[in-house]
Parts: structure tokens; C-alpha cells; sequence
């Protein structure tokens, strides 16, 4: 069966192709747009045509998220499949027409979907215990699944409290002025490790009442008031940093509580994680020390992922087709090298074949390399296929690449990258994060430039099998006394998405410092 899965409404829309079970391609919209969460995915089946030459006509299902904008995804009977939806029903099958082509259609839940993707990251495969978590979906902010001999079934919904939700985060991210945009979580999840927990700040995030998640927006921002006064004020970036240490433990306490009591339930049943809250680093870091290691966090766990979870919900848990498992470097496809060349040539940089001692040399001194590697990473984390590198040890590397290139805020930590094999000789018995998902006590590393304040590292584990040339690039600055990691940070500019293309890169790095941009076995110089 050949499966065009769509998000097609909200943030991070994209789409996914499948081919009996087999992710084909998949392209996340606003890299084709360059507008961050971009709402459509009318871009991404632009470039499903230009890339591979498939349109939905050629697809013998679509596969659609309940985030359905119905200009696009014209299903008829779209009222009566919602109905059925809200009423307990994970997918309905209906028809639909889409670009003109009328093709049969299952409609999958927006939790489902996150549900389907995290199951299938679980290593070694089912049973599995799911928990979605995020601001909100079709039917909750949160829910539990299980998924087990090509079945998954809903526990429970609605289960958490509002400081343990995607919501809790939003709320206090537009509270201290961030705005109520996706990415304004992550921004306040940084400053958490500033401040402290404080149990005066807790009491009072857990006097708001739960009433709140359904509250008109004029109420929520009455409590939030009342909140910030009864708090005394978050103006100064220690009172904002203390409650966002206390909302992350309040928030971490509860959910490592409630899947603990969850799984004791499920015989034999391990934990994979879905929605946005589960890009919470050290939710998901606790949760694996307290459970098991092979707690499954798929690396585009949020919106980004709608996509893929619907296709695969609709192969593996609808029809009973299976699903293969999925390369976290398949976001579009590689620029051939003529596209390269002339790219370069037309924006006035220079082309020669990579030198890696070049590279490795340039580094140590403190240069940035802006890295393009193959097809692009799937999900919000830069995993050495579309990468600003740096030295993790130069003084002054952090503020240049973070604050200089990317016009981010000047308390978001960067993260690293080391090799497998010297991830296990420094922190031996330690799980790794190929995905960059989890947080470790770096001391070891050669890092100062991309430790938090708190000395924790988000770091990336990388194979040589995921990343060759990365791989040979870290060894090779180890072996001339660079260090045992390198900074790796999303390859994009102020305010913009990752850049999927050599074209956006140089966008991006136009008014950097940058000068040096390796893609695909070509290196570029201004």
C-alpha cells in the first residue's frame, strides 16, 4: 500500500510517504517555506513533486491527522468523522479528494498519531505503554495508550494536572512575556537551571485550579495576574528563573509518578513518550534513570511528527501492514553536487573538494563551520546533517554561536556531539542519546562552551554508521588535541527554520561570521 500521510492544519505541518510500510520521504513544510511552525502543508506536496515526482493521485490511501484543513483534504462526511473521534474512535475511514485526486482516506486522531510514532521508536518493539502529552489534541492535553501485537487501544485521557501539561509551559511562557508560539517553551525550559525549586512557588502553582485548561483566554490571563502578584512580582530573571525550576520539578515529579503507576499496571509493558512535552529534557532524563533505559522518545516527538505517526498508525496499527523503522535522516532529499556548485557560484562563494584536517584544523582555532550532510534530520534537534559546528573549548564560542549567528536568547545552553566510542570511555555504563533527548553530568567533557550553569550537557552520542563524515571529522579533532567533543546547534539564521537547502544556509549565514560551509563533499569559503 502506497501512503501519503499529511498534517495539514497547525503548527509543524508536513507530510510522509510510505510504500508498505517503508518511509519513502517526508518533508516538514516550513523548511520549504522558511517560516517557523509553518500552519500549511501546501509547500511540502510542492516538494514531494519536485523531489520524488509522486502527488496524492498516486497514493492508493491518504493518511491524515485530525488538524485537517478541509480546503486542502476535502473530506465530505468531516463532521460525522469527528463525531466519531471525540467519541472514542482512534481512526475513521472515509474518502477524500486532495489537489483534485479523490482517494480513500483514514482520518487518525492527532493523539494517535503522536501515539503510533513513539510506539514504533520503542526498541525491540511492543507492548508499550504511551504517554501523549501536549497543549492540546483532538480529544485531551494528555492521554495513555498501549500498543501491543499491531493494536493500540486508549487507557485513559486528561489524567495530569495543568502544571504537568503542555499547556502549564505555554501559560507561563506568555506569563513572563515569551509569547504563547511553540517555541516559547523551550525557551523557558532554559532558564530552569538559573533558579531553584522553591516550595512557596510550588504551592502556588498548585493552588491554580485544573479549571484553568478550559477557561476562556480573558480568565487564564486573570489567574496568571493573580499568579504573578501572589508570587511577587516576575520582572527580575532570578523571580522568573525560581518559578521555572519549580514548574519543571512540579511538572518532572508528576508525570515520573503517574507512568510509574501506570506501567505497574501493564505487565511486561515499557514506556515510549509522544507530543511536544516530550522534548522536556530533564523530564525525560529522570524518567529513564528512575524506569529503564530504553525509555523510546522518537526525535520528532512534537507536530513535526504528525505525519509519520499518522502513516504509520494507518500501516501498522489500522491495516495490520507493519512498518519498517524509520532513519532520522530522511527530511527531503540531498542536493546533488551540480546544484551545489552552481548555488555557490551564483551567490559568490568559492567551491573546492572538503579537507577534513582542513576542517578539523579550522576548528581548533576557533572557527564555525556551517555542516550539510545528505537528506535532513526529521524533528527540532540538528543531528549532524544540518549543523553549526565549533569548538566546545574556545572561550567566547558559546556567546559567538548562539548570541552572534543565531540571535538567541543569552541564557540558552548549546549542545554537544562525541563520538559513541568516547562517550562510553567517559561516562562508562551511561545510555547514549543519539537524538540529543537527554541531559548527563558533563564534567568529563571537554565542554565549557556548551555546559548549562547547572553543568548538565544535552548531549548527542553519534555512530559511525549514522554520520560517516562527522564521525571521521570529531575523530580526527580528538586525535590533533581539539578536544573530545565539538558544539553542534541547528544550521539556520535569527528566527528562521533549519535550513533544508545549500541556498537557505547561505540566507542565513549572510551577515554571520561564518565562513566556511561544508556540504556534501564540497567545501565553500566566501
Amino acid at each position: 500500500m502506497r501512503i501519503l500521510a499529511l498534517h495539514t492544519l497547525g503548527h509543524d505541518a508536513g507530510l510522509a510517504w510510505f510504500e508498505h510500510g517503508r518511509l519513502v520521504y517526508s518533508m516538514e513544510a516550513e523548511r520549504e517555506t522558511r517560516r517557523r511552525f509553518e500552519p500549511y502543508c501546501d509547500a511540502a506536496l510542492d516538494a514531494l513533486e519536485r523531489d520524488t515526482g509522486l502527488t496524492p493521485a498516486d497514493a492508493d490511501l491518504i493518511a491524515v491527522s485530525t488538524n485537517i484543513r478541509n480546503s486542502l483534504v476535502g473530506i465530505p462526511d468531516l463532521a460525522e468523522v469527528y463525531r466519531r473521534i471525540q467519541q472514542g474512535a482512534l481512526a475513521v475511514e472515509t474518502t477524500c479528494e486532495v489537489r483534485g485526486s479523490a482517494r480513500p482516506c483514514l482520518v487518525v486522531a492527532h493523539e494517535a498519531s503522536h501515539a503510533a510514532l513513539a510506539a514504533h521508536w520503542l526498541p525491540g518493539g511492543d507492548p508499550a505503554l504511551i504517554l501523549v502529552n501536549e497543549g492540546r489534541g483532538t480529544f485531551s492535553r494528555n492521554a495513555l495508550f498501549y500498543a501491543a501485537g499491531g493494536r493500540m487501544e486508549l487507557r485513559r485521557h486528561d489524567l495530569l494536572p495543568w502544571y504537568a501539561t503542555g499547556f502549564g509551559w505555554s501559560a507561563l511562557g506568555e506569563l513572563m512575556g515569551f509569547g504563547s508560539a511553540p517555541g516559547a517553551a523551550g525557551t523557558l525550559m532554559a532558564m530552569g537551571g538559573y533558579g531553584a525549586p522553591d516550595e512557596t512557588v510550588m504551592d502556588a502553582l498548585r493552588a491554580v485550579p485544573d479549571s484553568v485548561l478550559s477557561a476562556p483566554l480573558g480568565e487564564q490571563r486573570e489567574i496568571g495576574a493573580a499568579l504573578a502578584q501572589r508570587l511577587g512580582g516576575l520582572d527580575a530573571f532570578a523571580a522568573k528563573a525560581r518559578v521555572v525550576a519549580s514548574l519543571q520539578k512540579l511538572f518532572t515529579d508528576t508525570i515520573v509518578s503517574v507512568v510509574t503507576d501506570a506501567l505497574a499496571g501493564e505487565t511486561g509493558a515499557r514506556l515510549a513518550l509522544g507530543g511536544g512535552c516530550a522534548l522536556n529534557i530533564p523530564t525525560n532524563t529522570e524518567l529513564r534513570q528512575r524506569l529503564a533505559a530504553d525509555v523510546a522518545v522518537p526525535p520528532a516527538c512534537n507536530d513535526a511528527g504528525q505525519a509519520l505517526g499518522a502513516g504509520i498508525y494507518a500501516s501498522r496499527f489500522h491495516f495490520g501492514e507493519g512498518a519498517a523503522p524509520i532513519d532520522v535522516y530522511s527530511n527531503g532529499i540531498a542536493e546533488p553536487e551540480a546544484a551545489i556548485v552552481a548555488t555557490a557560484e551564483r551567490r559568490g562563494w568559492q567551491v573546492r573538494p572538503y579537507d577534513r584536517d582542513r576542517a578539523a584544523d579550522d576548528l581548533a582555532a576557533g572557527g564555525i563551520i556551517a555542516w550539510i550532510d545528505g537528506a535532513a534530520e526529521i524533528g527540532p534537534r540538528a543531528l549532524g546533517a544540518r549543523s553549526l559546528l565549533g569548538s566546545a573549548n574556545h572561550q567566547g564560542m558559546r556567546k559567538r554561536m548562539s548570541e552572534g549567528v543565531k540571535a538567541r536568547h543569552w541564557f540558552r545552553p548549546l549542545a554537544p556531539v562525541v563520538r559513541e566510542e568516547t562517550f562510553e570511555r567517559l561516562f562508562p555504563g551511561q545510555a547514549s542519546s543519539p537524538h540529543m533527548l537527554h541531559s548527563y553530568r558533563a564534567a568529563a567533557l571537554d565542554a565549557p562552551e556548551a555546559l548549562h550553569v547547572d553543568g548538565s550537557a544535552r548531549i548527542q552520542t553519534l555512530s559511525r554508521h549514522a554520520r560517516p563524515e562527522l564521525w571521521h571529522l570529531l575523530e580526527r579533532y580528538e586525535g590533533i588535541g581539539g578536544g573530545n567533543c565539538l558544539i553542534n546547534t541547528s544550521l539556520n539564521g535569527p528566527g528562521r527554520p533549519i535550513a533544508q537547502r545549500l541556498d537557505h544556509a547561505l540566507d542565513d549565514l549572510e551577515a554571520s561570521e561564518v565562513a566556511l560551509v561544508v556540504c556534501n563533499g564540497l567545501a565553500l569559503s566566501r
